[in-house]
């Protein structure tokens, strides 16, 4: 890959909660040089956005599918990513400095890979920690992401090309969609993955 080419395009859906800009700005302060990124906002509120610094980067594109769920929001915002991975951060959570430079040395070490992950740290709506998980499987692990182990999709990075292949998020799937689609990528590729902690994902009743 060029020096210069996107390495990843974070994908945020977002119902327009006060937490989006955290979210979006914990990527845009990635201390990360080596390639380049993006952010992609879709909208799926059904409203307008309030106005906020972050909307001005020139790294940040920003969509609207009103009210289409989920799995539309993401697969609109993959259908006009650059970059050679897709991360997908729902709008309530954030990325740890670091996050990028971990995905990168784990795609340079292992280019064949159809997933790169780091760990999650879980926090309650107060943003108190609750547990970390760090996950250790590398490699061919299809049987048992089938039996039930779990990759946080917010801590992982799809090759893209690999995302299109199996059909990205499933529009049929009202839930589970995120273990749908690691399952499919397991089944096609291996994934490897760092117990380095890449993300914030808050937990718990909201409103």
């Amino acid at each position: 890959m060029p020096h210069n080419a996107l390495f990843c395009s974070t994908i945020i859906a977002t119902i327009g909660r006060p937490t989006l800009a955290r979210a979006v700005e914990s990527v845009l302060r990635q201390d990360f040089a080596q390639a380049g990124y993006e952010v992609i906002v879709v909208n799926d509120s059904g409203q307008s956005l309030a106005p906020a610094p972050w909307q001005q980067s020139e790294w940040v594109t920003i969509l609207h599918t009103p009210r289409r769920e989920r799995c539309v929001a993401r697969n609109t915002g993959a259908a006009i990513a650059r970059g050679q991975y897709l991360h997908f951060l729902d709008d309530d959570d954030w990325l740890l400095p670091g996050a990028l430079a971990t995905w990168w040395g784990l795609a340079q070490q292992h280019p064949q890979a159809g997933a790169v992950y780091g760990g999650a740290q879980l926090v309650d709506r107060q943003d108190r920690p609750i547990i970390r998980f760090q996950p250790r499987f590398n490699g061919n692990f299809f049987a048992q992401l089938m039996a039930g182990e779990w990759i946080i999709q917010g801590a992982s990075a799809i090759q893209a090309d690999l995302f299109f292949q199996v059909g990205g998020f499933p529009l049929e799937a009202r839930y589970a969609q995120d273990t749908y689609l690691t399952r499919r990528i397991g089944l096609q590729a291996d994934i490897f993955g760092s117990p380095n902690l890449v993300a914030c994902f808050e937990c718990g009743d909201d409103g």
